[in-house]
């Protein structure tokens, strides 16, 4: 601004990934408070999107839990991912639940799910609780540096 340069909503964006990035929460919450307070047409999904992202890398799940809760919009199924992806670090099997619950209609979250559990110790199959939809296949390769490669496929009913 000092220089006349005028944010949009992809300059907001950016500086939210940075922060997120950099750990810079309260940098973050000045900058969210000043996109609300000057320009409020800006603001979407996006946006909140990096701001759970940021509070989850931080480790605040409940404030980005809160995020979710409160947005003006219906939160995406990727600002719910975000939250769901720290769980896995923070080993929060509760919250990782509750997020993926929103998530398993559009995107297939079992596989996160899974690897949370796994994490923490706990064997459980998820599948069973958390029926999956639409039968289809999908093959995958992967490869490793010693030149082996893995071919592999997952039926989803």
């Amino acid at each position: 601004q000092a220089e006349g340069l005028t944010a949009n909503k992809i300059t907001f964006i950016n500086v939210f990934g940075a922060c997120s990035h950099s750990g810079f929460l309260r940098e973050a919450y000045q900058y969210f408070n000043l996109m609300i307070e000057t320009c409020p047409s800006f603001l979407a999904v996006d946006h909140y999107i990096c701001f759970i992202d940021l509070l989850a890398r931080i480790g605040c799940l409940q404030e980005a839990e809160l995020i979710l809760s409160n947005m003006p919009v219906q939160p995406s199924a990727v600002a719910f991912m975000a939250l769901l992806g720290a769980c896995r670090y923070r080993d929060d099997i509760r919250r990782a639940e509750e997020a993926a619950k929103y998530v398993f209609e559009l995107e297939p979250a079992h596989l996160v799910l899974s690897s949370i559990y796994s994490s923490v110790g706990q064997a459980v199959s998820i599948f069973n609780d958390y029926p999956l939809h639409d039968c289809c296949t999908h093959d995958g390769n992967t490869s490793f540096s010693c030149k082996i490669c893995h071919r592999f496929s997952i039926e989803i009913r």
